[in-house]
């Protein structure tokens, strides 16, 4: 297997302008029909540009090889907005050339095979992975006045804020750009925001728990921080939905709580203060990930979907 950093001009395909499109296209098309000679497979990541340029050339031009897979396949939810219409409308032609798309969670590749028509061998679920490092980091030693929030995308802060109100405990929130306008000046709740991994590794190996609050949605989100907390041997409180469901067994090896309700989530959040609960279920929580979800894991699965029959295919 190879491995291909695909840039134009210099750049990222998140760098790309849209006027440097249809040459960034036109290149893609050159590499592709150079690469179809030699491999049998390629695969993308999340519907990048690469990702997405691939599936509209091969589908434009009716190209079966090499055949595409892409892996944790990511789509907003469509809406009835004429833009979102036609979007999906678009991508149902692009992603029919595409061999198996890889999701991270079971609901959503329910979602995406109503959402495009696709047939029952083509959206295969395969759990997440975390980095084998973060099972190093396991330390009993918690700083027990704070609870850690992160995140960027579909996170419900508002929920986490309100419960964290008498608790035991102080909230520190790690997201992306924008989230220091809404909680700034919160009692108890400070917030960081574009931190590296390093600094986020250390403020979840000090916290007496991790929570991850989410919005009530069909496309997954929380999975990277539930995996590498759980791997650290932390309590993980989460919200059950799409994300979380299948990687967290409730009472067994995290903390799953109603999407918005902020009572619930308050008595999870004081739970977390028995450091024999959140030494049980964060051991159960390590335990799982270490058997289930390292990189071998999930290269094995990905591997198996691949490979696997599709009805009527023929293979």
């Amino acid at each position: 297997m190879d491995y291909i950093r695909q840039e134009f001009r210099g750049k990222r395909s998140k760098e790309i302008a849209a006027l440097e499109l249809p040459f960034y296209l036109l290149s893609l098309l050159r590499d592709l029909l150079r690469l179809r000679r030699r491999y049998d497979y390629i695969y993308t990541g999340e519907c990048d540009l690469t990702g997405l340029g691939i599936a509209f050339w091969q589908s434009l031009l009716f190209m079966s090889r090499p055949r595409h897979v892409i892996l944790e396949f990511i789509m907003r939810e469509k809406t009835p907005r004429l833009g979102s219409r036609l979007k999906y409308a678009l991508l149902t032609f692009m992603f029919r050339s595409v061999h198996r798309v890889v999701c991270s969670s079971r609901s959503e590749v329910e979602y995406y095979r109503e959402a495009f028509g696709w047939d029952a061998g083509k959206a295969h679920f395969v759990p997440l992975f975390t980095s084998p490092a973060c099972l190093e980091h396991l330390d009993a030693a918690a700083d027990e006045n704070y609870v850690i929030a992160g995140g960027r995308v579909f996170r419900d802060y508002r929920t986490v804020v309100e419960a964290v109100k008498s608790t035991p405990f102080s909230l520190i929130i790690v997201g992306g750009p924008g989230v220091t306008r809404e909680f700034a000046g919160e009692k108890g709740v400070e917030v960081r925001e574009e931190i590296s991994d390093e600094e986020f590794t250390a403020l979840v190996r000090r916290a007496a728990a991790v929570v991850v609050p989410l919005m009530d949605t069909r496309i997954s989100a929380g999975q990277t921080v539930v995996l590498k907390a759980m791997a650290m041997g932390k309590l993980v409180i989460a919200t059950r939905t799409a994300g979380t469901e299948d990687y967290i067994d409730h009472m067994v090896d995290g903390v799953l709580v109603a999407r918005g309700d902020v009572g619930e989530m308050r008595q999870a959040i004081c739970a977390a203060a028995d450091r024999g609960l959140r030494e049980r279920l964060g051991s159960s929580a390590r335990d799982r990930v270490s058997k289930g979800h390292m990189p071998h894991h999930y290269s094995a699965a990905v591997r198996r979907a691949v490979l696997r029959a599709t009805p009527g295919s023929g293979l």
